[in-house]
């Protein structure tokens, strides 16, 4: 995915000179549009508490130019976003015409800020799809879920283009992917080393805390499936990815799943506060 790379090129040809500065710049500033999209859903004091849950788990990396901090954030406002134009049980936003083209903007940017992204938002349809046949709507929201999905587009585009000029990234899935995952899949203790990695994470357990006493709070039963469901799919996804990663199982765990883990950690922390505005409200 080349979305942010492309700003912090273009970014240094605006200013005419590149250095170690622009390209952390571009970072910075790509997390602007989901902060603003938000200020409108939450109250003043909220929106404060919203700043300070970025501060908290995004922490350097809205600085330090990784781009597992963007994919949080924008992973977080695409739920956000699906969950209010197809979940929620008021009908104001989904009337909105402007609010689907904005989710259309954020689910392409999901998808080209990382590879991980395209994952996130195939989560984020299939829990909608699941949802929605479930409950027995899916023809009355099947032409706006087709329309979003267009959202794939760009990253489909920029693959094949990839693939053309023969620059695709072809490592990790190979012939061994199902050695590594067959190999690995049947010994305990590797659901233990990844467990250990990813949910003994300070922030996670601050955010899985905060996310369960909202909902203890106000019971939005709609919300809590959504998000429920579409975390426990990730997590799933995280599993086998481990599982079946060709490099060393614990270097791949040391190097990874303190950045993975923030997507988790801030969608969860951000839900929780979302879910006490509207009880609040």
């Amino acid at each position: 995915p080349s979305l942010i790379p492309a700003f912090s090129a273009s970014l240094a040809l605006l200013f005419g000179n590149w250095n170690e500065v622009f390209p952390k710049l571009s970072f910075s500033l790509a997390f602007l549009p989901p902060l603003i999209l938000i200020y409108p859903f939450l109250k003043n004091t909220n929106y404060l508490i919203f700043l300070s849950i970025v501060f908290f788990i995004i922490g350097k990396y809205l600085f330090t130019g990784w781009a597992d901090g963007l994919v949080a954030i924008y992973f977080g406002v695409s739920t956000f976003l699906m969950y209010v134009l197809f979940i929620a049980e008021s009908d104001f936003y989904k009337r909105q015409s402007f609010l689907y083209l904005i989710a259309l903007c954020f689910f392409s940017s999901l998808t080209l800020i990382k590879n991980e992204g395209v994952v996130l938002l195939l989560i984020l349809f299939s829990t909608t799809l699941l949802i929605k046949i479930y409950k027995g709507e899916l023809k009355k929201y099947i032409f706006n879920i087709i329309l979003l999905s267009s959202a794939f587009l760009p990253i489909i585009l920029w693959k094949i283009f990839c693939f053309s000029e023969g620059i695709a990234y072809n490592n990790f899935i190979n012939t061994n992917t199902l050695f590594n995952l067959l190999s690995r899949i049947g010994d305990l203790k590797n659901y233990g080393q990844i467990s250990y990695f990813l949910f003994l994470n300070e922030k996670f357990l601050i955010s899985l805390v905060f996310f369960l006493i909202s909902f203890w709070l106000n019971h939005n039963k709609e919300l809590f499936r959504f998000v429920s469901i579409a975390f426990i799919m990730y997590i799933i996804i995280l599993f086998f990815i481990y599982l079946s990663t060709p490099y060393d199982f614990h270097w791949q765990l040391m190097s990874s799943a303190t950045r993975v883990i923030k997507t988790l950690s801030f969608s969860l922390a951000f839900f929780g506060l979302y879910n006490l505005n509207s009880y609040r409200t």
